[in-house]
């Protein structure tokens, strides 16, 4: 008997690669966002929170480092409980 569903080894694409390029796409809207079309939004979002363009940079750099600063903590607590608590923790 013939088995079709299973590929060669050799033609089998490694998981590990979508993981890389899931990444790669949510850094590149991430980028995209605070680099490019943040600056569209610039002046209408200052007007409707009564802030200044220096204070509205402001506020994303400290969510851009606040992101930094807790990636190195969820990180670790990822890797020992799992995906799926930390998850539901942040959901909650």
């Amino acid at each position: 008997m013939i088995l079709h569903n299973k590929l060669p080894q050799r033609l089998r694409f490694y998981y590990g690669w979508y993981i890389v390029a899931v990444a790669f796409l949510a850094a590149a809207v991430d980028v995209g966002f605070l680099g490019y079309i943040f600056g569209l939004f610039l002046k209408p979002m200052g007007g409707d929170l009564g802030w200044s363009r220096s204070e509205m940079s402001i506020g994303a750099t400290v969510g851009t480092i606040g992101s930094g600063v807790l990636g190195l903590i969820v990180g670790p607590l990822v890797d020992k409980y799992g995906s799926r608590v930390i998850m539901v923790v942040g959901g909650g």
